[in-house]
Protein backbone atom coordinates (compact mmCIF):
# COMPACT_ATOMS: atom_id res chain seq x y z
CA UNK A 1 0.00 0.00 0.00
CA UNK A 2 3.03 2.24 -0.04
CA UNK A 3 6.29 3.11 -1.69
CA UNK A 4 8.32 5.05 0.84
CA UNK A 5 11.91 6.18 0.42
CA UNK A 6 13.91 7.96 3.10
CA UNK A 7 17.02 9.92 2.21
CA UNK A 8 19.93 9.05 4.48
CA UNK A 9 23.18 10.69 3.34
CA UNK A 10 25.58 10.78 0.41
CA UNK A 11 22.90 9.71 -2.08
CA UNK A 12 21.82 6.70 -0.05
CA UNK A 13 18.22 5.82 0.73
CA UNK A 14 16.21 3.26 2.64
CA UNK A 15 13.06 1.87 1.07
CA UNK A 16 9.78 0.25 2.01
CA UNK A 17 7.45 -1.02 -0.69
CA UNK A 18 4.20 -2.91 -0.27
CA UNK A 19 1.47 -4.11 -2.62
CA UNK A 20 -0.14 -2.84 -4.75
CA UNK A 21 2.95 -0.75 -5.59
CA UNK A 22 4.99 -3.96 -5.91
CA UNK A 23 4.12 -7.62 -6.34
CA UNK A 24 5.60 -8.57 -2.96
CA UNK A 25 6.55 -6.52 0.09
CA UNK A 26 10.18 -5.44 0.17
CA UNK A 27 12.34 -3.21 2.34
CA UNK A 28 16.01 -2.44 2.58
CA UNK A 29 18.11 -3.74 5.45
CA UNK A 30 20.63 -0.94 4.93
CA UNK A 31 20.84 2.30 2.97
CA UNK A 32 21.36 1.71 -0.76
CA UNK A 33 22.18 3.84 -3.79
CA UNK A 34 19.50 4.96 -6.20
CA UNK A 35 20.48 2.46 -8.92
CA UNK A 36 20.19 -0.47 -6.52
CA UNK A 37 16.81 0.66 -5.21
CA UNK A 38 15.45 1.30 -8.70
CA UNK A 39 16.62 -2.14 -9.84
CA UNK A 40 14.98 -3.90 -6.89
CA UNK A 41 11.71 -2.00 -7.23
CA UNK A 42 11.45 -2.57 -10.99
CA UNK A 43 12.18 -6.26 -10.44
CA UNK A 44 9.17 -6.35 -8.11
CA UNK A 45 6.85 -4.62 -10.56
CA UNK A 46 6.93 -1.00 -9.42
CA UNK A 47 6.26 1.65 -12.05
CA UNK A 48 9.10 3.97 -13.03
CA UNK A 49 6.86 7.00 -12.49
CA UNK A 50 6.03 5.93 -8.93
CA UNK A 51 9.70 5.32 -8.18
CA UNK A 52 10.66 8.73 -9.56
CA UNK A 53 7.90 10.41 -7.56
CA UNK A 54 9.08 8.72 -4.34
CA UNK A 55 12.67 9.88 -4.92
CA UNK A 56 11.46 13.38 -5.81
CA UNK A 57 9.50 13.58 -2.55
CA UNK A 58 12.76 13.07 -0.65
CA UNK A 59 15.04 15.14 -2.88
CA UNK A 60 13.72 17.22 -5.79
CA UNK A 61 17.22 17.22 -7.35
CA UNK A 62 17.79 13.47 -7.01
CA UNK A 63 17.91 12.83 -10.75
CA UNK A 64 20.77 15.33 -11.23
CA UNK A 65 23.01 13.50 -8.78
Amino acid sequence: MALILKKQSDGLYTALATPPNVSEAWSTTEALGTDQIIHELLKRGAYQTDIGDAFYDQDPDWVKK
